[in-house]
């Protein structure tokens, strides 16, 4: 998929289907940001990077979930231009996923224009 300077396409991966939709809905109020996919599953996710080529994932993490930090890294690996954002409710896991590669780390009840601006900042 190309992409504009100014156009930012996202991958939302998030296994409980309200919040996925609720980001979904959250992400798409803003006119340069774009849902290009969605997944409920790490395996998922990695398919859907491979195929969509997102500028930036939103990616639930569970507290130090390896399988989590291995996602991350593998992404960085195969994708170094793709941006991984880490949304979670458990805040302990900041340093595991930072050094596995995510580029910014939130809360899921974080403040959305903070959230809008790491996207943006991510390309």
């Amino acid at each position: 998929m190309k992409k504009s300077k100014n156009f930012v396409t996202v991958l939302i991966a998030e296994p409980d289907a309200t919040i996925l939709n609720g980001l979904k809905l959250l992400v798409e109020t803003e006119d340069d940001l774009s849902v290009i996919g969605q997944a409920h599953t790490l395996n998922q996710m990695l398919e859907q990077t491979r195929k969509l080529h997102p500028d930036v994932i939103l990616m639930d993490f569970i507290n130090s979930d390896a399988k989590g930090l291995k996602a991350v890294t593998q992404i960085k690996n195969e994708f170094p231009g793709t941006k991984v954002i880490i949304l979670t409710t458990y805040p302990t896991a900041v340093k595991e996923a930072l050094r596995a590669g995510a580029s910014h780390f939130f809360l899921k009840d974080c403040i959305p224009e903070e959230l809008f601006a790491a996207i943006r900042a991510s390309i």
